[in-house]
């Protein structure tokens, strides 16, 4: 149910911020393959409708960024890219950073919510 919930607020959000309209139930059916076909392939974890496109847009990006930024997630992923960076990086830069995508996260949410819906953001956050 929350992750049903969960695509239909990242549609919607996808139209209003990126003025881009996807079909909902197209998106539902391939989160929902994707979720059945992941486990399948070793992954713990269920797929997720990405909607960082208008940030790329403002950037400039076309399709091929996220094409290749796909693509490279995939190769660390399956070659252990992670492991590999993380034994250079040390603990004291790489929570920092996950702090501010986070911070970057809620501002977002905040700055794109009805002022008396901030109440019900801020639980769904925690």
């Amino acid at each position: 149910v929350v992750a049903v919930a969960e695509i239909i607020i990242n549609v919607s959000m996808a139209a209003e911020l990126g003025h881009d309209n996807y079909s909902l139930p197209a998106t539902l059916v391939v989160n929902a393959l994707s979720s059945v076909v992941g486990p399948v392939l070793g992954t713990p974890f269920p797929a997720v409708t990405f909607i960082g496109h208008p940030t790329f847009k403002e950037m400039g990006a076309r399709t091929g960024y996220v094409l290749i930024q796909g693509f490279l997630l995939f190769v660390l992923a399956t070659c252990g890219g992670f492991t590999f960076l993380l034994t250079f990086m040390p603990e004291q830069a790489f929570y920092p950073m996950v702090i501010f995508i986070g911070l970057d996260i809620f501002s977002a949410a905040f700055a794109h919510s009805e002022p008396n819906s901030i109440p019900a953001v801020t639980i769904g956050l925690l």
